[in-house]
């Protein structure tokens, strides 16, 4: 048990160190540091099977993430979306939004030649897998913007990209826009990494040249591609160099020195099994031969270049061989097939005609579409803006609303709260005068009932002049006099509001001496005290209560305590 755990922890240092070794020259490196062995792990892993892939990604995030190196978790995203956009990976929609996210991470990172890679992915998707060339366009002047922010030496890449640019509006035939992003290419200087593009961007701008009849400028180019010191005279660049430079001084007459070049132009075409480009260069001699009166060799030549023509399937050659046989059968005095040919060659122009009339019809279709697709894509945009506009008015109005509720709630409770305040205080205000109304009752009946104490006990004990004198002197003090019977009712209406003024409203015809009796039995007083008060003999206040029971229709047996409470 132990050997077997020594071994897997032995194969997965192995493995570890094997990751280790295959990433750590790319570790934590600028992008021009490490463009070579980036380019070597996407020869190699490119040809993965997809589960491979997936773990040869995973691998390298992996790596990334744990060294905090987020170009090579970056590198790993835009590994495998290239891998599945190339290989048709999944459904369309996966790999293109995978491609788009990578860009927009790169971006987001500050990392250029993600951002910048990631965009070439998508145009040359829409350039070669789907065709698209209008939105291809778009991708190539999205690269081109971003090419404008770097150089050469921080984005070695950057002479290939202008050359792809380049490349779409040649094919278009627009050799002015051409010719200027081939410019941009040869402005890098030559290196072993960057000598293809600029290559194929020179030999390119030459045809260019040429296109538009500029053979001297078109020359100067050619010559300056085939003496790069990276090119030997074997090579295919330098023989398609020489044989662009061999046709311009075809054009110009110059058949002496163009022959030469020519036959040295298709022998190492057929070394380098380009038969295509050996037929390029076989047709313009067999021409020049009929003009030296070489019929035969003439004929054999374009005997060859049309073989080869049609076992490679470059048919848009034909343009330029049948004008050459049907020369070749006018020198031979057979006018019929000399007109066939001739006949032929025109065919074969309109037929290339075609060809590009229907390449830019498919553009000028697929602008249409675009333009309809983004109109679309404008209104949806508008109609969410619109949708998002009155849902935000709502929000705002809710908010509003809620504000006002919540500013109107604070002032109402505010309000309330003042208004609480103040009856809280009138309250207390108004219990307090209550309670002095009922002290002032109280003090007044307490300091009449001690004076009517006094005089009973005066009365008990000495029967003296003098004494009564007295005892009728206090009597006097204890009468509810005018002036006390108003402080009397201040207190009394405090403690029962409203009181005097409902007894006069029922009962209009009572007397103030009835009145005074109805209000001194309404704090429970006897017909003693009444008396004392009143300064009357109790009989005298229960027959005043007699008399005014008759008055007032009070049934028997209601006492004047009882009857006041009810009123």
């Amino acid at each position: 048990m132990k050997n077997t755990e020594k071994i897997l922890i032995s194969l997965f240092i192995l493995i570890s160190l094997k990751y280790t070794a295959q990433f750590n020259e790319l570790l934590h490196k600028k992008y021009n540091e490490k463009i070579i062995p980036i380019n070597e792990f996407y020869l190699t892993s490119m040809k993965l099977s997809p589960p491979q892939a997936v773990q040869k990604a995973q691998e390298l995030k992996e790596f990334g993430k744990k060294n905090k190196d987020i170009s090579l978790e970056l590198e790993a995203d835009l590994y495998l979306a290239y891998y599945n956009i190339s290989n048709k990976i999944g459904n369309e929609k996966k790999y293109l939004t995978d491609i788009i996210k990578v860009e927009k991470k790169g971006k987001k990172a500050g990392i250029f030649d993600i951002e910048a890679r990631a965009v070439k992915v998508q145009q040359n998707y829409y350039w070669y897998d789907k065709k698209n060339y209008e939105i291809a366009f778009d991708y190539a002047l999205k690269l081109d913007q971003l090419l404008r922010t770097t150089n050469a030496k921080d984005f070695p890449d950057l002479p290939e990209y202008y050359y792809i640019i380049g490349g779409c509006y040649y094919l278009f035939r627009d050799y002015p826009t051409a010719i200027k992003y081939f410019k941009e290419t040869l402005k890098s200087p030559e290196t072993e990494f960057n000598w293809r593009a600029r290559w194929s961007a020179g030999n390119t701008m030459g045809l260019c040249y040429m296109k538009l009849n500029k053979i001297d400028s078109s020359n100067v180019i050619f010559k300056k591609t085939a003496s790069s010191k990276f090119l030997n005279k074997d090579s295919i660049q330098y023989t398609i160099s020489m044989g662009n430079i061999a046709y311009n001084l075809y054009r110009k007459g110059n058949f002496e020195k163009a022959k030469p070049l020519f036959k040295e132009d298709y022998n190492n075409a057929l070394k380098n099994k380009d038969y295509g480009l050996a037929a390029g260069a076989m047709i313009p001699i067999a021409d020049i031969y009929i003009s030296e009166g070489k019929i035969s060799e003439a004929w054999e030549l374009l005997q060859r270049a049309s073989s080869y023509i049609r076992n490679t399937n470059q048919t848009e050659r034909y343009e330029k061989l049948y004008p050459i046989i049907s020369r070749w059968y006018d020198r031979q005095g057979n006018i019929k097939k000399s007109i066939e040919y001739k006949d032929s060659a025109a065919v074969a122009a309109q037929e290339n005609n075609n060809t590009f009339s229907s390449l830019m019809i498919l553009r000028v279709q697929q602008k249409i579409a675009k333009q309809k697709l983004e109109n679309a894509e404008w209104k949806l945009r508008e109609s969410n803006r619109n949708h998002l506009i009155k849902m935000l008015s709502f929000v705002a109005f809710v908010i509003v609303l809620l504000i006002f509720v919540l500013l109107y709630y604070r002032y109402m409770n505010r309000i309330y709260t003042e208004r609480k305040r103040a009856k809280d205080a009138e309250l207390k205000f108004s219990e307090a005068q209550l309670e002095n109304a009922k002290q002032k009752i109280d003090s007044f009946l307490k300091e009449i009932e001690s004076k009517n104490t006094l005089i009973s006990h005066l009365q008990h004990i000495d029967h003296s002049v003098q004494n009564i004198a007295i005892i009728e002197e206090i009597k006097k003090t204890a009468i509810l006099t005018d002036e006390d019977w108003g402080k009397f009712r201040l207190a009394f209406e405090q403690i029962h509001p409203g009181y005097i003024d409902r007894l006069k409203d029922k009962f209009p015809h009572v007397t103030p001496a009835e009145i005074r009796i109805m209000v001194l039995s309404r704090i429970e007083l006897s017909h003693k005290e009444i008396a004392n008060i009143l300064g009357i003999s109790a009989q005298s206040s229960r027959v005043t209560w007699h008399r005014l029971r008759k008055k007032l229709n009070i049934e028997e047996g209601v006492s004047p305590q009882d009857f006041s409470i009810g009123i």
